[in-house]
């Protein structure tokens, strides 16, 4: 919660809506989901984060990463649609010995954490460059967290 706020109180006056005051308090009185299992997360998991090398697949860029609930790192991961999204889940699931339709539900319930984190990061990154993409996706997040709720 303190990284939502601080990007509220980071971004530009102008932007600050009531809609996005009120999913704060929204998101601070329902409080985060229950951990379901602690994993390093990397949270920024896209194909232009992953090298082919020798050796093998490498993620880069780990500048954001931490300890926390693995659902939230698979929240992150960038997919074509919510069926690819559904399958990685369900293979990961299987993978680390969890009930599918359990993580895939803990998923669900960061999205709307995990949203906010990506709107919010993409309007304080537009204040510090003044780069239009990042208003632009900000945009695009907000719309996607209006779909959401």
């Amino acid at each position: 919660m303190p990284l939502l706020e601080l990007y509220w109180q980071q971004s530009d006056p102008a932007r600050r809506t009531v809609g996005w005051l009120r999913m704060l308090k929204r998101l601070r009185k329902a409080r985060e989901p229950r951990l379901l299992r602690l994993s390093p997360l990397h949270m920024d998991v896209h194909a232009g984060n992953l090298v082919h090398s020798a050796s093998g697949l490498k993620l880069i860029d780990w500048e954001y990463a931490g300890d926390g609930d693995i659902a939230l790192e698979l929240a992150a991961v960038w997919v074509e649609n919510t069926d690819q999204h559904r399958q990685l889940v369900n293979d990961y699931a299987t993978r680390a010995k969890i009930y599918p339709a359990q993580l895939w539900r803990q998923v669900r319930r960061w999205f709307p954490w995990l949203l906010m984190l990506k709107a919010g990061w993409f309007e304080y990154r537009w204040r510090q460059t003044g780069d239009q993409q990042f208003i632009r996706l900000a945009d695009d997040t907000w719309r996607q967290l209006l779909i959401k709720q």
